[in-house]
């Protein structure tokens, strides 16, 4: 069922009414794509609103959002989601921090709950539900393209304000790398450069992405394959330039810093993390263009 919304939603004939109504929900068109910014309700520091959670330590991880079926956690850097590959799993974090965690975040057929996953060297917000029920009624509005999610890129070059979007697709090898070229999934990714950056001899640009498709390593590989890798990518970008990069930042410059989806009687929720102090610090040492 899921397949048949996203393959809708790919075609520009699906919208948030026609994903209820697969799913059997009485709701309105608009779960979440046709809110406004008023009618959010503010989950975490936001432009315009007073911030509802202070910024700790960044090498742990946070929750940002306990709803009643479903979380929203700041993965930091590092940290895998799950798979047992690295020995800091958010898994285990949030199983400890539930004392009474339901059954499906101990369900590895349905990913823990996880609706999403980041790269271990990326930082950002993770959406998980507690149920059954709210995993499927979220991976529906992920499937019809209902829910909206943001990142934050620091990459290598100048960014042409006149690429907004990319149409690659990617496929993958016994390697784990992600291939972007004419073969594999469609994917998509919209971006938009905010800022040129001119550091010695390094030009780089800070840039806003948003993926309509959410393919494994999509936007380190499309980002690579038009000639701008992420900053300290040690997958996609040339060996020196990944050596190099440590005097810009000792991690991945990809954080994902907003999250926008429907709760379980259709209201919409925003959540918003701020950029990580060692993310700062690598825009702070360049003298910025615009």
């Amino acid at each position: 069922m899921h397949a048949i919304v996203w393959a809708c939603n790919f075609a520009g004939q699906a919208n948030d009414k026609f994903a209820m109504a697969v799913l059997g929900v009485q709701t309105t068109a608009s779960v979440v794509g046709a809110a406004s910014c008023q009618d959010l309700k503010c989950v975490t520091n936001r432009i315009g609103c007073e911030p509802c959670r202070q910024v700790t330590d960044s090498s742990e991880p946070q929750l940002i959002l306990d709803l009643p079926d479903r979380f929203v956690m700041l993965k930091p850097p590092g940290w895998e989601v799950y798979d047992q590959s690295t020995e800091r799993q958010l898994l285990l974090w949030l199983q400890a921090m539930e004392a009474q965690s339901s059954s499906i975040l101990r369900d590895r057929s349905l990913r823990h709950g996880f609706i999403h996953r980041l790269d271990v060297p990326t930082s950002g917000l993770i959406l998980a539900a507690k149920s059954y029920h709210a995993y499927m009624r979220i991976h529906l509005q992920l499937a019809a393209g209902s829910m909206i999610r943001d990142y934050v890129i620091l990459v290598h070059g100048w960014v042409a304000p006149s690429l907004r979007q990319l149409n690659v697709r990617v496929s993958w090898g016994a390697d784990d790398r992600t291939t972007a070229a004419g073969q594999g999934k469609a994917s998509t990714t919209h971006l938009k450069a905010r800022k040129h950056i001119l550091r010695q001899t390094d030009a780089l640009t800070l840039a806003i992405v948003r993926i309509r498709t959410g393919r494994r390593h999509q936007i380190r590989s499309h980002l690579s394959h038009v000639g701008h890798p992420v900053v300290r990518d040690g997958m996609y970008a040339a060996l020196p330039t990944f050596d190099h990069d440590s005097s810009i930042c000792d991690r991945n410059c990809l954080h994902r810093i907003r999250l926008r989806f429907g709760d379980s009687d259709g209201s919409p929720y925003e959540a918003r993390d701020p950029l990580s102090p060692d993310f700062l610090a690598a825009l702070r040492r360049p003298a910025a263009q615009s």
